[in-house]
């Protein structure tokens, strides 16, 4: 156990990446970066020796957990560059995402500023379009993908880049406080919310089922993450030879 809490001191400092700094309870621990995560987690097991009996992959998480935030940053920092036809789809998901998450969390119907602002400070995370388990690391979600096929890391960039240009100007606030009907996937505050960042691009923008494809995309956004089912092969005509 001691060479574990010693690893975990020498540990390199870990560029700040992509979660929300927490306090001490456990909801805000699962908030905080992976290393401060790691080092909580190794104090427990230090003053808790029932730890590991009672949770054998103790360790398995917190290495993968530390290993998962590694390949995000590293994946965040490859994909800042978002093509202008990208970061339309981008704009258009983020407003479906910015409803769910206001629905989610303000269950009254009217729509505060105070609300709106909230929402807008946690949209972009990139956990919330991308789900590795820090044990079984080959088990990933990828939820991004139903917005035009778009990879998690671009997807929270250009959510990024988005915000930033919505928080310049005031007029987006307003829009976003009014909202508009939920028919087509918020077709209607989608179209105002990204009249700029979709402006002079010849992008069409179409619901299909629960996702958003560009007109020609249609059937070709399914998630990688999931397995596809293989083909039975067709068996041939058998042929008897007699002797």
């Amino acid at each position: 156990m001691r060479c574990h809490i010693v690893l975990l001191a020498c540990w390199p400092s870990i560029v700040a990446a992509y979660w929300e700094q927490g306090g001490s309870s456990s909801a805000d621990r699962m908030k905080s970066d992976p290393y401060t995560q790691a080092m909580e987690m190794s104090r427990r097991a230090k003053l808790d020796p029932n730890l590991m009996r009672n949770d054998p992959d103790h360790f398995k998480k917190m290495f993968g957990q530390l290993a998962v935030e590694q390949n995000q940053h590293k994946a965040m920092e490859e994909t800042k560059n978002v093509k202008p036809e990208d970061k339309c789809m981008v704009c258009n998901g983020v407003v479906v995402e910015f409803e769910a998450m206001l629905a989610e969390r303000h269950q009254s119907k009217k729509r505060a500023q105070l609300a709106v602002l909230e929402v807008l400070d946690d949209i972009c995370h990139l956990d919330r379009y991308e789900f590795q388990d820090p044990v079984k690391l080959n088990e990933r979600r990828e939820t991004s993908r139903k917005y035009g096929g778009i990879a998690p890391p671009v997807f929270a960039n250009g959510c990024k880049q988005v915000v930033d240009l919505w928080n310049q100007d005031d007029d987006y606030e307003t829009i976003l406080v009014k909202g508009g009907p939920s028919a087509n996937m918020h077709e209607s505050l989608r179209n105002k919310a990204c009249s700029e960042v979709c402006s002079g691009l010849d992008v069409l923008i179409k619901v299909q089922g629960d996702t958003l494809v560009r007109e020609g995309q249609e059937g070709q956004c399914a998630d990688p993450s999931k397995k596809k089912k293989k083909k039975k092969k067709e068996s041939g005509p058998t042929f008897k030879i007699n002797d």
